[in-house]
């Protein structure tokens, strides 16, 4: 099967932030042979009010997968416990 990666983890390559941009790519690039499925969804790039709704969603969307790939794993792990997540490295920890 494959792995799901949350919308963040490309925006950060696609923007090459200077946090997260590197470890975000080099995680997928780890990660690549296990397969990766991009997940389709209408990603903020600003900075607007969070929707757990949309992490229900994306959560419930991921459990039909191996896990999910993303930097928000807090906003998973109270809806989904049991999922397994990769984080990329935060550089600055």
């Amino acid at each position: 099967m494959s792995w799901v990666v949350d919308t963040c983890v490309l925006i950060d390559i696609l923007v090459n932030d200077p946090t997260f941009g590197r470890s975000s790519a080099l995680c997928l690039k780890r990660n690549l042979s296990k397969g990766l499925e991009p997940l389709h969804c209408k990603k903020r790039l600003q900075d607007v009010p969070k929707r757990p709704v949309a992490d229900v969603m994306i959560g419930a969307f991921s459990s039909r997968f191996d896990g999910l790939i993303t930097r928000n794993q807090n906003d998973f792990t109270p809806w989904f416990p049991k999922m397994k997540l990769i984080v990329p490295d935060n550089p600055k920890s």
